[in-house]
């Protein structure tokens, strides 16, 4: 029998990082450490635009960290790094002077943290950037209506050996699977909403509204929940972006 709380069964999923050693990560009430923090960024995308306490972002930001997910790190700095943008804008294009060295030190350090985390037997980053060939290729096979959504044994079919024995034949990022599954038919719809509201939100000058698409953008190339409810929202909002921003503006 599987222990619960309240009937709520919590998934431990640790890491080892060098020199600390093993770590459980927060995977709240969710079946790993990524689609927690897939949950946690969208929250705190969203507590962005409502320009919510900072108290909840604080506890939102922790949250994050302690999933150890790379892709919620990565977020965290490509918001900072717009929102410090913003402020005092006379001083621009000295802050984008000096972040240029900081972004490499950033970027240096993420590069690190993958490169550990496949060194340590994660295998992770194997995994993810595979995803993206195997969604590619079946892409390329059924190209304009692609292979069905929901299709996973398309995608399943294109995957090496070596995933097969270690029953590893997950699927870790939407673009891909929405490109294989829904052809260029569907992805169009996707990509018209993320560029409507990309072009919106830099007509109305809004920036927290553009870190929310863009946030959002770079949360589907990187993590599975193509078809779910949240996204389909947040889509559907972006392409009608125009009159959010009218109403918010009055």
């Amino acid at each position: 029998m599987i222990p619960t709380y309240k009937n709520i069964y919590f998934e431990t999923q640790d890491i080892t990082l060098p020199v600390v050693g093993n770590i459980i990560r927060n995977t709240a009430i969710f079946t790993e450490a990524p689609m927690a923090s897939l949950n946690f960024c969208l929250a705190f995308l969203i507590k962005i635009v409502m320009r919510a306490k900072t108290k909840t972002t604080i506890w939102l930001i922790i949250a994050i960290l302690t999933t150890f997910s790379t892709t919620g790190y990565i977020l965290l700095i490509l918001t900072f790094f717009l929102k410090w943008l913003e402020t005092n804008k006379n001083q621009f294009i000295y802050k984008l002077l000096f972040m240029v060295p900081v972004l490499i030190i950033a970027i240096i350090g993420i590069n690190l943290l993958i490169g550990q985390r496949a060194t340590y037997g994660t295998q992770s980053t194997s995994l993810r950037l595979d995803d993206y060939k195997v969604g590619l290729t079946t892409f390329l096979q059924h190209p304009l209506f692609g292979a069905g959504l929901g299709n996973s044994m398309a995608l399943t079919e294109n995957m090496a050996s070596w995933r097969w024995r270690i029953s590893m034949i997950g699927f870790s990022n939407s673009i891909a699977e929405v490109l294989a599954q829904g052809g260029i038919y569907v992805s169009i719809a996707y990509m018209y909403a993320f560029i409507r509201g990309l072009y919106l939100t830099i007509k109305f000058k809004s920036l927290n509204n553009f870190i929310l698409i863009l946030g959002t953008f770079y949360l589907f190339c990187t993590t599975i929940f193509s078809y779910q409810y949240i996204l389909l929202l947040l889509l559907v909002l972006f392409a009608k972006f125009e009159i959010y921003l009218k109403i918010k503006d009055k």
